[in-house]
């Protein structure tokens, strides 16, 4: 919100993508350290429903800034939630006894280096290729919700509130419902079959 030239703006963007990418690692070995295998599909879910929840959040408010305000006005808007959360946060959670992730103890667990990871990972051609294929998707996704409100401003003539309201509900309804449905049946088809965690 108070950047002035294009490198402030990319450091300021590359922090925000060092900060979704750092969180959502640890996300997923809370989940497993919390939640059994068969319920974590939905455990993940509707964590994830903070994406939605956000976007729909950020494209209303975002609108009504670009509409009556500044887009600068917008990201500082947008920013006093997230302080306030960071402040809240290590007051209110503990965290959880680590090395349960399927049954197994805590005691004596030794957490695996940055390389010993990267090895096993190259050396799993499965969770290689699921990576690469989620980090291609991801690219996909990024772009389109980056540029859907713009676009439907500049070809379809709406004014930047309405852009934003359209965008946000049709990306809000659209990631809710992807999330709940394919997590449920997620765990539901892995019950009898455990592969469909990973298809799912």
């Amino acid at each position: 919100g108070r950047v002035h030239s294009f490198p402030q703006i990319f450091l300021a963007r590359a922090g925000v993508g060092v900060g979704e990418a750092g969180y959502m690692a640890p996300t997923n070995s809370l989940a497993a350290d919390l939640f059994p295998p068969q319920r974590r599909a939905t455990a993940m879910a509707l964590i994830m429903l903070g994406s939605p929840a956000g976007s729909l959040l950020g494209a209303l408010s975002g609108g009504w800034f670009a509409e009556n305000g500044s887009w600068r006005d917008a990201f500082v808007a947008m920013a006093i939630p997230g302080l306030l959360l960071a402040i809240v946060v290590p007051l209110v959670l503990r965290e959880p006894a680590r090395g349960l992730v399927e049954g197994g103890q805590a005691a004596g667990v030794r957490a695996a280096g940055l390389m010993e990871v990267l090895r096993h990972i190259w050396a799993t051609p499965a969770l290689r290729w699921v990576m690469i294929a989620g980090t291609l998707a991801q690219f996909g996704m990024t772009a389109i919700s980056q540029f859907m409100a713009p676009f439907l401003a500049r070809t379809h003539q709406l004014a930047p509130g309405r852009a934003a309201t359209v965008f946000g509900l049709i990306s809000a309804a659209s990631l809710t419902l992807g999330l709940l449905l394919g997590a449920l049946g997620t765990d539901r088809a892995g019950r009898h079959d455990r592969r469909w965690s990973a298809w799912g």
